[in-house]
């Protein structure tokens, strides 16, 4: 819903000498700067706009400024405060075709609205949103000022006039050219990988079986060797063969004294 102030509430706040009825265009008062900032959550669907506006001199009369609203016609503004030099006198009246700005004694205007719907879902996870800067091509110095929360990635065509930086808690993209810009944010996609789950199973000499799990960051096998019972047998043959060899040297004494009589 567009809220709206009646301009004619403006002869009920302001107080002057004289009843004068001044229009834009027979004042001299021009806009020396145009900066705007916009504050937006794409996931809340809502964020805050402000509105500041330099102007060349101070008008002591009434001066009628209008201003081409830069938001499709789907957003919804609502103004929460006017701001301006003590002294001054500030009335507003907007709507989906722009914003009307009546004041006097003063030298700027600041405007708070909030503002929803000003980005829309095209993709899941991606948002879409259009500044229509092509209105204000006649001013000199012309800035709006986009932040996002951190961790979003940002696309804006074209690309004259723009710079995009990280803050620290926010994404800030900054417009300075009278140009129809489509903002595109979205949050990067990370793909978790996933080892493969495998189970090693050792076996050792003694068969001993170990089995390791794969959340494990060390593997330790058990490598000692199996013994096998060697017959203890080294004491009978000590024993035996020495006996042995004193036999057969007698037996081959005994053979070659009777081969000796014998052939005598």
């Amino acid at each position: 819903m567009i809220a709206r102030i009646p301009l004619l509430l403006l002869f009920t706040t302001m107080v002057f000498s004289s009843i004068i009825s001044v229009h834009a265009d027979s004042d001299t008062v021009n806009i020396a700067g145009l900066y705007a900032s916009i504050t937006y959550d794409p996931l809340e669907d809502n964020g805050v706009f402000d509105l500041n506006i330099t102007l060349s001199s101070r008008s002591e009369t009434p001066v009628e400024l209008t201003l081409d609203n830069p938001f499709d016609p789907s957003v919804n503004l609502s103004l929460v405060s006017v701001d301006c030099e003590p002294g001054g006198n500030v009335v507003v009246d907007y709507g989906v075709d722009g914003i009307t700005i009546l004041f006097n004694n003063t030298s700027w205007v600041m405007l708070y609205f909030t503002i929803e719907g000003f980005m829309e879902s095209s993709n899941l996870g991606s948002f879409v949103a259009y500044i229509d800067l092509t209105g204000y091509n006649d001013v000199a110095n012309l800035l709006l000022t986009l932040q996002i929360p951190y961790g979003y990635q940002v696309n804006v065509t074209p690309s004259t006039g723009v710079t995009v930086s990280q803050g620290n808690e926010s994404i800030i993209v900054n417009l300075s050219k009278a140009l129809l810009y489509t903002v595109t944010t979205w949050v990067p996609v990370i793909e978790a990988t996933t080892s493969p789950t495998t189970t090693m199973t050792t076996i050792t000499s003694s068969t001993t079986l170990t089995t390791i799990d794969t959340s494990a960051t060390a593997i330790t096998t058990s490598t000692e060797p199996a013994t096998a019972s060697i017959p203890a047998t080294h004491g009978i043959l000590g024993s035996i063969l020495p006996l042995a060899i004193g036999i057969i040297i007698i037996v081959m004494i005994i053979v070659i004294l009777v081969f000796y009589r014998y052939r005598r």
